[in-house]
């Protein structure tokens, strides 16, 4: 499962510290969270995340919507 979380909102508004409280909520869940378990991703540039055309053409139209 992916989960896409955006954050509209000012900087001072407490939202980026609920998303802190909200990421250590799931990591003791063992939810991985990359770039906030403390390992990058992807680690390199031939690691990066690969999605299936179908998919990302998916994702698209649902955003365009």
């Amino acid at each position: 499962m992916t989960v896409i979380a955006m954050m509209p909102g000012r900087p001072d508004d407490g939202l980026v510290e609920r998303a802190h409280r909200q990421a250590a909520r799931l990591q003791q869940h063992g939810v991985f969270i990359p770039g906030v378990d403390g390992i990058e991703y992807p680690k390199s540039p031939s690691q990066s995340l690969k999605v299936p055309r179908a998919v990302f053409e998916t994702i698209k139209q649902i955003a365009d919507a």
